[in-house]
């Protein structure tokens, strides 16, 4: 558990450090240290200003609560009209928030990978990008499922985003 929040939560209380030189941009402060983004932070924040400026919808699937608050704080810092949608998140509310994304309220739908399992159609959205996995790769899949349905108009991007050497990573 501690080395996928290492891997993959750069805002995560067990990395305490300090900015580079030259790179206080790319800063993120964390609850109890601060940290710097991670290559995989940086090609989310990436894919997720391309996909706005192009007027898409994206779906972001984390199991890490840390992770989706990172990134909607993330979206929020740069402008990327966003909400998250998680197990914190009670189930009339995601109701609510699904509805809102499909009317193209928010670019971006940061949700807990099992939190928008069953019973939801995000068609309208054609990127889904994974930071992390459950360890059912079913549930991964199911998530991606969400996206990626006959009714979809466009075709889907799928981004699954491993950290290299990380325990997420297979070669």
């Amino acid at each position: 558990w501690k080395l996928r929040i290492t891997a993959t939560v750069p805002a995560s209380r067990l990395l305490p450090g300090v900015p580079m030189p030259g790179k206080e941009e790319t800063f993120y402060a964390g609850k109890k240290g601060e940290s710097n983004y991670t290559e995989k932070a940086l090609f989310v924040l990436q894919k997720l200003k391309e996909i706005s400026e192009k007027g898409e919808q994206a779906v972001v699937f984390s199991s890490l609560q840390d992770n989706q608050r990172f990134l909607f704080q993330l979206c929020q810092r740069f402008g990327i009209r966003s909400v998250v949608a998680n197990a914190e998140t009670p189930p009339e509310k995601r109701g609510v928030i699904m509805s809102e994304f499909k009317k193209r309220k928010y670019a971006v739908l940061i949700a807990g990978t099992q939190a928008v399992n069953l019973g939801h159609n995000l068609d309208n959205a054609n990127h889904v990008i994974m930071t992390d996995y459950e360890w059912d790769h079913s549930t991964t899949r199911q998530a991606v499922d969400r996206v990626h349905r006959f009714t979809s108009r466009k075709d889907v991007n799928v981004y699954m985003l491993y950290t290299e050497g990380g325990i997420d990573y297979r070669q």
